[in-house]
């Protein structure tokens, strides 16, 4: 089979407007592509997995997803591992994964690059048992994503995290204890700890420079800003894409890491979704987990002059 035999699973919840019309419109484009194979349909009964796993059983060796990053990570257990290869159509709220990986947001663009793109193998996180392709986090983060409620997305869309963060930003620090690679525990007071498979976040703010997928190394971040101010000069450094320069900032990198929240139980997420509270998390690295579709270099260049 062909990159262009592929089946498609569209989630219709996930993007704007009507979503027949917007399924009409994948289709069109697919096919224009050159797509030949089936497009199957999320509903409340079939998860984008339990497609996924479905297609594989059928033959399929290419999946493309239509969706947003929370559809994507519902499909990575069926696929990691295999001799898959994904492509992303990203049509959600943040597209996170998308927007790391350069994929692009542009329907007719992201179907070339779904059908057509550069095969590339790439690794995935595991944290409390629970998968990430982004970033898993304890403390401020995870409460930042507790309190960014489906009313505030709907209402504010991405702004709904700047809401939520002028709310937490009293958010008290924490001690933790931190062992990367089982060395020697080191013990940090902070707001929150990041555990980072790729950096770009909300905004396309760099949260995390340096963190690539395709290294198979996590990159820790220990924030711990102490007053309003240094909230501030955090952020400033950040948009300026040199967060890392920043007082308040620690950055480790090693393939697994454990960590303790001595002060008590704090919340904990992966990925934008919240997991629970709880006093560890404990996070790896799965190398080569997944072969993604990836821009090659001439879509690459063709964007970035469409750009000047």
């Amino acid at each position: 089979m062909d990159e262009r035999h592929a089946l498609i699973i569209y989630n219709p919840a996930a993007g704007k407007g009507d979503p027949d019309r917007r399924r009409e419109e994948l289709e069109r484009l697919a096919l224009q592509a050159g797509w030949r194979g089936e497009l199957v349909q999320t509903s409340l009964r079939e998860s984008a997995g339990k497609l996924a796993a479905q297609g594989i059983r059928n033959g399929y060796r290419h999946i493309v997803v239509s969706g947003g990053d929370g559809t994507i990570m519902d499909l990575l257990p069926a696929i990691m591992g295999k001799d898959i290869t994904l492509g992303v159509i990203p049509t959600g709220t943040g597209n996170l994964l998308a927007l790391n990986l350069h994929i692009p947001l542009r329907l007719g663009a992201a179907v070339e690059t779904a059908l057509h793109g550069d095969p590339r193998q790439i690794a995935i996180g595991k944290a409390n048992g629970h998968l990430f392709s982004i970033v898993a986090g304890i403390g401020f983060d995870a409460a930042l994503i507790r309190d960014a409620t489906p009313e505030l997305k709907r209402k504010y869309g991405l702004f709904a995290y700047v809401v939520s963060m002028l709310r937490n930003l009293a958010h008290l620090p924490h001690r933790y204890t931190v062992s990367v690679d089982d060395g020697t525990p080191q013990t940090y007071v902070a707001k929150s700890i990041l555990v980072a498979n790729m950096g770009r976040l909300q905004g396309g703010v760099i949260a995390v420079p340096h963190a690539d997928p395709e290294t198979a190394d996590l990159k820790i971040v220990i924030v711990r800003p102490e007053s309003l101010l240094a909230w501030i000069g955090l952020i400033l450094h950040a948009l300026a894409g040199r967060i890392e320069r920043h007082h308040s900032y620690t950055l480790l990198e090693g393939k697994r890491v454990r960590i303790r929240a001595v002060s008590g139980e704090q919340p904990v997420q992966c990925d934008g979704n919240l997991l629970s509270t709880s006093k560890h998390l404990f996070a790896e690295v799965a190398p080569e987990a997944v072969t993604i579709m990836r821009p090659r270099p001439v879509q690459i260049g063709r964007r970035l002059r469409a750009r000047t």
